[in-house]
């Protein structure tokens, strides 16, 4: 059986959105399409299809924005 990437495994152990965003940044050149696919199955996200770097922006970018709103949700 192949073991998950520690880099995923942190990321799926995370138990909030900031330490998910904070272990999704620590991909940085280990980043593929799989991992971008797990990550944003995980979190029902849809990361459309393009080059790895510009899916794995947008993951990033839909994460921050999902903190703020639930933030923002909190507030009131």
């Amino acid at each position: 059986m192949e073991e998950l990437h520690p880099k995923l495994a942190a990321f799926f152990d995370a138990d909030t959105l900031e330490e998910k965003y904070n272990a999704a940044c620590k991909f940085n050149n280990d980043i593929t399409d799989h991992f971008i696919n797990a990550m944003a199955f995980s979190l029902d996200m849809n990361i459309p299809d393009g080059k790895t770097q510009d899916r794995y922006q947008a993951l990033l970018k839909t994460i921050k924005t999902r903190m703020n709103y639930e933030r923002n949700r909190d507030r009131r």
